[in-house]
């Protein structure tokens, strides 16, 4: 059984997914714009996506059966790979444009169409995984059979506030600021950090050992991340400035 102080940590981090994936979202939507020079397209058709995405998300955890140990671990599972959808995924997408772009600019060919198959993919990712949130917990408090009006409120709340977080910060913050990779790189840390101390505060560390194998290896690539990404960066201007 979950106490209260348990189930607000795992709605803090629900609100921290929330803003995570949201800001992943807009950061992807910035980069598609800038690779394919329309803006409207882009976040008209990637935002339908996104939010049908989120119903998928939600159809999919409906099948899922286990007990509130399980849930739990899902729940902080998803947030993982939220972190993982943003980095490699959207600074990928930002590579190979640039590579492309350098590859074909000699032959005058135009291949930036196979970007927006590989834009769709990432983006219905990124809204499953934050689809997936509410039905998680709301398995999570079937399974610990509680009163659902209060958990459920809180994990509404958490969840849209958490969105509306997510934009506010990246639109105002970190993109003028930082820049769209390094902001990236800040909302990953954020939610990283998050994610290990719910994970060893709920004592899964014996409990799951894969989980915590996938904890440590992302705290590997996203500590390697942080320490290249100067390099990173300077490697993708030089190729757009060739």
């Amino acid at each position: 059984m979950l106490n209260h102080k348990q189930f607000l940590r795992l709605i803090t981090l629900n609100l921290v997914t929330s803003s995570h994936c949201t800001l992943a979202y807009i950061a992807l939507s910035t980069a598609l714009s800038y690779i394919f020079s329309n803006s409207i397209l882009v976040f008209s058709f990637f935002t339908g996506l996104y939010l049908m995405s989120m119903g998928i998300g939600t159809l999919f955890v409906e099948k899922i059966k286990g007990d509130s140990d399980r849930f739990v671990s899902l729940i902080i599972l998803n947030s993982l790979i939220g972190i993982l959808l943003a980095n490699p995924g959207i600074i990928g997408i930002m590579g190979l444009n640039e590579i492309l772009r350098y590859l074909l600019r000699a032959q005058q060919k135009d291949l930036l169409f196979l970007l927006f198959p590989l834009g769709i993919v990432l983006t219905t990712l990124i809204g499953m995984v934050s689809g997936a949130e509410l039905p998680f917990f709301s398995k999570l408090i079937e399974k610990e059979k509680w009163h659902v009006s209060k958990p459920i409120i809180g994990v509404l709340t958490s969840d849209y506030f958490g969105a509306c977080v997510g934009i506010l910060i990246f639109t105002f913050f970190l993109n003028p600021f930082l820049g769209l990779i390094p902001s990236i790189l800040v909302s990953q840390i954020l939610t990283l950090t998050l994610i290990n101390i719910t994970f060893f505060k709920l004592r899964l560390n014996k409990k799951h050992p894969s989980l915590r194998n996938l904890l440590i290896l992302t705290n590997v690539y996203i500590l390697a991340v942080l320490l290249l990404q100067e390099k990173l960066i300077n490697l993708l201007d030089a190729i757009s400035g060739f």
